[in-house]
């Protein structure tokens, strides 16, 4: 049954390869996540127009929210589908190397240079990066902008996205289904889920890099990189424990999400199991 659920998420598109709708997941009251209503994905640059058509009128997309920096967006813009609303609202900051890795044209090149940016330790990275963000002022507002996007959405599906659809996307789909009530363990497997609907394309970026390096320790962190981890994941709860001692008071005191706010969210995206 798990797996079944795992496979009707995905959204099969030529263009993506993490375009996944959050229906269907269960909340601890025994509630059911509605479908068609919040869907996750990486960057729509290279949707097709029969993407387009999918997204537009079986998923009925009215919103997209681009969570990527100016730079990432204007390296690869969107293709909008009809009818679709584009909002930017960039989760974190601009990147002081953005200039430098816009000049980079081959895949495993950036990798590399990437990883040389984060000291060769992606794991500790990542971790300390998600920690910082899930404090982060600048990333609140971001996600204020985001939840009223949301309670806005009174018709159709909203649809957010970053580049590759695992750090950003996938924190805020995490943040959405733990509003919603969906339990710890079964946000956590759908945060993880990425690494098994990218696993082809993790290798292909391994492929390109390979090009370039055999250093195993290298391609270990371009691995890490492309990837997602469950450290980045206990990363961020642990730093909203450690700080505010648990997350309904992370959501009312940093997010500034009021009950109100939560109860409307429920009645809009959650359904009675049938």
């Amino acid at each position: 049954m798990k797996e079944q659920l795992e496979k009707d998420q995905i959204i099969h598109l030529s263009g993506t390869d993490n375009t996944r709708d959050l229906g269907g997941l269960q909340t601890s009251d025994h509630r059911i996540v509605r479908s068609k209503k919040l869907i996750r994905s990486d960057h729509l640059n290279r949707l097709t127009e029969k993407d387009c058509r999918i997204l537009s009128e079986q998923y009925r997309v009215m919103t997209i929210v681009d969570l990527r920096r100016d730079s990432e967006s204007a390296r690869q813009p969107d293709q909008v589908p009809s009818g679709a609303k584009l909002v930017h609202d960039p989760l974190v900051p601009e990147l002081k190397q953005a200039q430098t890795f816009a000049k980079i044209n081959s895949v495993g090149k950036l990798m590399l240079e990437s990883v040389h940016h984060m000291d060769d330790d992606v794991l500790t990275y990542q971790s300390k990066r998600y920690a910082e963000a899930a404090l982060s002022d600048f990333t609140a507002v971001a996600i204020q902008k985001w939840i009223e996007i949301l309670l806005e959405a009174e018709d159709g599906a909203v649809l957010w996205h970053c580049t590759a659809g695992k750090d950003r996307t996938g924190v805020l789909a995490a943040l959405i289904l733990l509003i919603l009530g969906v339990p710890m363990h079964a946000v956590k497997a759908n945060y993880l889920m990425t690494n098994q609907w990218i696993h082809a394309k993790i290798q292909w970026i391994l492929s390109k890099t390979r090009e370039i390096t055999n250093d195993l320790n290298l391609l270990r962190q371009v691995e890490l990189l492309c990837s997602v981890h469950e450290n980045y994941f206990e990363a961020v709860i642990s730093t909203i424990d450690s700080h505010y001692g648990g997350l309904s008071a992370y959501i009312h005191q940093h997010l500034h999400i009021s009950d109100e706010m939560i109860d409307t969210l429920r009645n809009m995206y959650l359904i009675p199991r049938r």
